[in-house]
C-alpha cells in the first residue's frame, strides 16, 4: 500500500544528437515504477554528468505538474537507436524530451512516435536553447518525424532550418516551456500553421520603471544602450533590403521592445535585446561566401586593432574592465572561428554569426573605453594577485563538461596573460559563481525560486554593474513563472557581484596609496559533501565572490553547444 500511488508506465521519444556536424536519432525512454525516488539510467552507453542532472530535474518538474510524490516512485532511462555501445551520451539538451517522457509514463498517455524533441529543461518548466538544430532536424526528419520541437531559435537557425523545410515533410514548432510541449505532445494541441511568424521579446505587463540612480556612469551606459539600439535599427533596414519580408515584423518587435525597456530604465536588458536583434539582422540575406567570411574577419581584426584602452580612474574603472571582458570576449570569437574545422553552409553560417558577435563585442568596448576618466589615476596591476587566485579558484570547481563556463574561464585565461586584470577576475568569477549557482538550483523548487527571488528584487544594491544585472533579474522575474530559473542565477550572481565590486575598488585605492592589503597565504578549498554538492563557508563564499560579471547570457536564454559548446551570447 505505501507504493499504491505511484503509477507504472513506460514511453518513448525520439531525441536528435549532434556528433561531429552531423545529427542523429536515438531513442530516448522511461519505466516508472513503485520505489523510493530513485533515478537509474542504463550503463550502455555511458550518460554524462549533465545528461544525468536533466534526468533528475525532468523527473521533479513532471511530478511537480501532476502532483505526484516522485519519492513514492523510481524511474529507469535508456537511450538507445543509432549509437555504439561504447560511445558516450552527454549535455543538457534531451531534459524537455525526459519531462514529456516522464509525464507521459506517469500520465498514461501516449506520444506519437513522429514526433522528436530538442531542447533542456529548467526546474520551473522553462525550455532553454540548444545547438545544432537545423542537423538535429534533418535526423528527425530522416527518421520519418513530422513535428519536431525546439525551443525559441536564433535567427540563424531559424535560416537554416529552411533549407530542412524544403527538401523534407516535417513541422518545426518553438515553444517556451513543458506546458506548451505537452499540450502539442500528449494534449494534441498541435497549432495550425499559418504564415510563419516568429516569438520574438514578450514584455510583462506589470513591468515597472526601474528604480536606479542615474549617476554619471549610468548615464553614460544608457547612452550606450541607445547607440545599441541606433546600430540595430540601421541593421535591420539593411536585413529589410536584403530579405523577402519574412522577418521584418519580428525585427520591427524587437525594436518597440527595446524602446520600452529603455523608456523604463531597464538600460542593460534593452540594449542586450538590441545587440542581439542586430547579430540577428546583419544574417539575413547576406552571402555565404567564402569572400563575405573573408571580410567579416578582417573587419574583425581591423576593430581589435583599433581599440585603445584609457588609463584608469576611480570613475571609469568599471567601464574599462568592461571593456576589457568584450574585447576579450571578441578576440577569443575570432580565434574560435579561425580554428574551426568543417565545410557546408550551415558551417559558413555559423561562423559568420560568430564573427558577428565578436565585432558587435569589440565595438561595444570601445564605446565603454570612450569615457578617458578623471581624478587620480589608479593601478590594474594591483589587482594581478586577485585576478591570480580567482583564476585558480575556477580551475578547481568548473567542470568540464558545462561548455560556457568552461569557456569563460579560458576567456579569464587570456585576459590574465595579457595583463587585463580586470577582466581576468569577472570571467573567473563568472564562471565560478555559474558553476555553484548550478549545484544550488538543484535543490530549489519553483516555489522557493519564487521566493528567493523576490526577496532579492526588494532589496536595494550598489555599483554600476550590480544595478544593470539586477535589471535582468527583475525583469526575467517578471516575465513570468517560467523565467524564474534565470532571475534565480541572476541573482545569485549580483549579491557576489556587488560584494566583490567593493573589494576591488578597496584594492585599487590603497594601491594608491601605498597601503595593499596583504594576500592571504593559501587559498580556500571548497569542501564537496559525499552527495557531490558543494558546502560552501562563509569564508569560503567571500574567496569566490564575484566582482563585476560582465556577459549573462541570457539566457538567458542559453545556448547549450552541439555546435561549438557555446551558450546563447549576449552583450
Amino acid at each position: 500500500m505505501a507504493y499504491a500511488e505511484c503509477p507504472s508506465g513506460s514511453a518513448s521519444i525520439m531525441v536528435p544528437a549532434v556528433a561531429g556536424e552531423e545529427g542523429k536519432i536515438l531513442m530516448l525512454s522511461v519505466e516508472s515504477m513503485p520505489g523510493h525516488g530513485e533515478v537509474f539510467m542504463s550503463t550502455a552507453p555511458y550518460v554524462g554528468l549533465q545528461t544525468q542532472n536533466s534526468e533528475r530535474i525532468a523527473v521533479s518538474v513532471a511530478a511537480w505538474i501532476l502532483e505526484q510524490n516522485a519519492s513514492e516512485c523510481d524511474f529507469l532511462f535508456r537511450i538507445g537507436g543509432d549509437v555504439d555501445e561504447t560511445e558516450a551520451v552527454d549535455g543538457p539538451s534531451a531534459g524537455a524530451a525526459m519531462t514529456l517522457v516522464v509525464l507521459s509514463a506517469l500520465s498514461n498517455t501516449s506520444i506519437s512516435n513522429t514526433v522528436s524533441m530538442t531542447g533542456t529543461i529548467e526546474l520551473d518548466g522553462s525550455i532553454g536553447p540548444v545547438g545544432g538544430v537545423s542537423a538535429k532536424a534533418r535526423a528527425a526528419a530522416k527518421e520519418g518525424a513530422n513535428i519536431f520541437l525546439t525551443p525559441k531559435l536564433e535567427m540563424y537557425e531559424r535560416l537554416l532550418l529552411s533549407g530542412v523545410h524544403k527538401n523534407y515533410d516535417i513541422r518545426v514548432i518553438e515553444v517556451q516551456d513543458i506546458f506548451e510541449a505537452a499540450a502539442i505532445v500528449l494534449g494534441g494541441e498541435v497549432p495550425l500553421e499559418k504564415n510563419r511568424t516568429y516569438r520574438g521579446t514578450e514584455l510583462p505587463e506589470d513591468l515597472d520603471i526601474y528604480a536606479i540612480l542615474i549617476t554619471p556612469q549610468v548615464a553614460r551606459f544608457a547612452k550606450i544602450a541607445n547607440d545599441t539600439l541606433d546600430d540595430t535599427v540601421a541593421e535591420v533596414a539593411q536585413a529589410k533590403l536584403r530579405g523577402n519580408g519574412e522577418f521584418d515584423a519580428y525585427f520591427e518587435g524587437e525594436m518597440n521592445a527595446t524602446r520600452t525597456l529603455l523608456d523604463k530604465k531597464y538600460h542593460y536588458t534593452g540594449a542586450n535585446i538590441a545587440f542581439l536583434a542586430g547579430v540577428d539582422a546583419r544574417i539575413v540575406g547576406r552571402p555565404i561566401t567564402e569572400a563575405e567570411l573573408k571580410a567579416s574577419i578582417s573587419d574583425v581584426e581591423a576593430c581589435l586593432a583599433g581599440l585603445r584602452k584609457p588609463a584608469l580612474y576611480q570613475d571609469n574603472a568599471e567601464e574599462v574592465f568592461g571593456g576589457e571582458v568584450r574585447m576579450t570576449w571578441a578576440r577569443q570569437k575570432l580565434d574560435d572561428v579561425l580554428n574551426m574545422s568543417g565545410e557546408g553552409e550551415d558551417m559558413m553560417v555559423y561562423k559568420l554569426r560568430e564573427l558577428d558577435y565578436a565585432k558587435g563585442w569589440c565595438t561595444l568596448a570601445g564605446r565603454l573605453y570612450d569615457y578617458g576618466g578623471a581624478g587620480e589615476k589608479l593601478n590594474e596591476q594591483s589587482l594581478r594577485l586577485l585576478a591570480k587566485e580567482k583564476l585558480e579558484a575556477a580551475r578547481q570547481v568548473v567542470l568540464s563538461e558545462d561548455s560556457d563556463v568552461g569557456w569563460h574561464l579560458m576567456a579569464a585565461e587570456e585576459a590574465y596573460d595579457a595583463g587585463n586584470y580586470g577582466a581576468a577576475v569577472y570571467d573567473s568569477a563568472y564562471s565560478i559563481g555559474m558553476t555553484m549557482a548550478s549545484e544550488e538550483l538543484i535543490n530549489q523548487t519553483p516555489e522557493s525560486l519564487k521566493k528567493r527571488v523576490g526577496g532579492f528584487v526588494a532589496k536595494e544594491v550598489g555599483g554600476l554593474w550590480p544595478n544593470l544585472y539586477k535589471m535582468q533579474v527583475q525583469y526575467y522575474s517578471k516575465e513570468g513563472s517560467t523565467d524564474l530559473a534565470t532571475a534565480f542565477r541572476m541573482a545569485q550572481f549580483v549579491k557576489e557581484l556587488e560584494k566583490n565590486n567593493d573589494e576591488a575598488m578597496k584594492i585599487l585605492i590603497a594601491a594608491k596609496v601605498g597601503e595593499m592589503p596583504e594576500p592571504q597565504a593559501t587559498m580556500p578549498v571548497v569542501p564537496v559533501q559525499e552527495n557531490g554538492q558543494l558546502e560552501v563557508s562563509a569564508s569560503a563564499r567571500d574567496a569566490f565572490a564575484l566582482l563585476a560579471i560582465l556577459g549573462l547570457l541570457l539566457v538567458i536564454a542559453y545556448e547549450v553547444g552541439e555546435i561549438r559548446g557555446e551558450k546563447h551570447a549576449s552583450i
